[in-house]
């Protein structure tokens, strides 16, 4: 419930416990959200504190409010920040969502063809490969692979894939230092295996995020390539200008 005594804004405890009710599963996407006066007599809140938690919901995509005081709730938009590596777990975690991974592979694989050619390697040359699909309170969201052209003393156990990100991993156990990352995004329709996979249906619209990532020299040492349900996903993108 809420708290008189607490610094915290009464719409600011307000909107966190209806969001919580949301991202827990008891009121549904697309179901009807209950009336401001219900919440008002429920929570023994004014009108105002109600409108504005309400409203800060909306805005953050979580419901959906028509005329005539009619409010939904929407499947909310999760938001990745853009100025950082690895960092969507953090991101995920900091609106509320429950973060798990599910390793489809994680071994040293011939590379693809382009993948060799961006490494400057030669064809079938061996490097680390993985592919992993990410799960935000269970929904499948993301499915990811990438490539790590490393030493093959490189290497992690399951338990550490299944707790983290490979570039992450990188970073913190072997001390890869990354200098340089190049980011392309296009619309992309699925296959029936990334439908399946993704829990959504043949021919819908994903997000196709590449990333290179350079060390020192001009040849990539990771590439990521991973798809998200267009759905459900959105980038943001804070720069600080010039005056």
């Amino acid at each position: 419930m809420l708290d008189l005594q607490s610094p915290s804004p009464l719409y600011a405890q307000l909107k966190k416990l209806l969001l919580e009710k949301i991202v827990e599963g008891e009121y549904l996407p697309g179901e009807e959200f209950p009336a401001e006066k219900e919440i008002e007599f429920k929570y023994g809140v004014s009108r105002i504190t109600v409108r504005r938690a309400l409203s800060d919901l909306a805005a953050a995509g979580y419901l959906t409010r028509y005329q005539g005081r009619r409010t939904v709730v929407a499947n909310p938009k999760i938001t990745h920040n853009l100025a950082t590596i690895g960092g969507l777990g953090s991101d995920l975690a900091a609106q509320g969502f429950t973060v798990r991974s599910q390793v489809l592979y994680h071994e040293r694989r011939p590379a693809p063809d382009s993948v060799a050619s961006m490494f400057g390697v030669p064809k079938g040359h061996p490097v680390l490969c993985e592919r992993r699909v990410i799960f935000a309170n269970e929904v499948p969201l993301v499915l990811g692979a990438s490539f790590h052209n490393v030493a093959e003393s490189v290497e992690f156990s399951n338990q550490e894939v299944e707790g983290g990100y490979v570039l992450t991993l990188l970073k913190s156990k072997y001390g890869v230092r990354f200098r340089r990352l190049e980011r392309t995004t296009e619309a992309v329709v699925t296959n029936s295996e990334e439908a399946a996979l993704l829990g959504v249906e043949p021919g819908a619209t994903l997000l196709k995020v590449s990333l290179k990532l350079f060390g020192e020299g001009a040849k990539p040492v990771s590439f990521v390539q991973a798809r998200y349900r267009g759905d459900r996903y959105q980038y943001r993108q804070v720069l600080d200008l010039e005056p």
